[in-house]
């Protein structure tokens, strides 16, 4: 069994409240909303209601999972106008963005694609997050590439150290526990739907987990976008 390691700078901050663009209005996504995606009744589902933001990740796989497969070859400005429609056409999306609308960088998802641990660089380094987070996120996007291959109880349990440690974290500020934890519920449901048997082929990559991280530098609402648009214009 691999051994995960947590010690790259993740020290975590206080439990804040959770008022960042209404989360606390939503409950966390519940084991019965996912049922449908499990393969046998044992099999560990994505959600941890620990982490405040975990609507993040439920929502970016809603919309993921309603895209529609045959536009897969679209272009990235076409694939945004997809997205676009679907978020608006689902409540929750849009209670949480409220009147924050922002729209998917383009330019940032293509240099993603192009070049992930460059853009990351370039993403964290010109962020407003503590140095402490910088250094948190940097590491927990390292590790999550290290381990992606494995069984998904194991991405799981380290996905939810990482989370518990943010969450008591006494020297990262609200915003940067915002951006990690909704960068860590995106991973979390993102690498649990990629375990599951789909028609399309997959394409090993972080990108998308960049990209949430890149959009809630702004966001957790543009985030999910971000994440779901770099998602399907990574071609396999």
């Amino acid at each position: 069994m691999k051994k995960f390691y947590l010690g790259f700078g993740i020290i975590a901050l206080t439990i804040i409240s959770c008022t960042d663009e209404g989360i606390s209005n939503y409950e966390p996504a519940t084991s019965e909303k996912y049922t449908m995606l499990s393969k046998t009744a044992n099999e560990l589902l994505p959600q941890n209601s620990e982490n405040p933001y975990d609507i993040a990740g439920s929502l970016y796989l809603d919309i993921f999972t309603l895209y529609p497969d045959a536009d897969s070859n679209a272009s990235i400005e076409e694939i945004v106008e997809t997205v676009e429609s679907i978020s608006l056409g689902n409540s929750d999306f849009v209670a949480l963005q409220g009147t924050a609308i922002n729209s998917v960088d383009t330019v940032m998802v293509n240099n993603i694609i192009s070049n992930p641990k460059g853009s990351l660089n370039q993403i964290i380094g010109s962020s407003s997050l503590t140095s402490g987070a910088k250094s948190s996120l940097t590491g927990f996007i390292d590790e999550i590439e290290a381990i992606e291959s494995e069984d998904y109880q194991e991405v799981y349990s380290y996905i939810q150290s990482y989370e518990a440690l943010v969450l008591v974290n006494n020297s990262f500020t609200a915003n940067d526990k915002r951006v990690l934890l909704s960068t860590s519920s995106i991973a979390r449901y993102s690498l649990y739907d990629k375990k599951r048997p789909r028609d399309r082929d997959w394409e090993t990559s972080v990108g998308n987990i960049i990209a949430a991280t890149g959009g809630a530098i702004n966001t957790t609402a543009l985030a999910i976008k971000t994440a779901v648009v770099t998602d399907i214009g990574i071609k396999p």
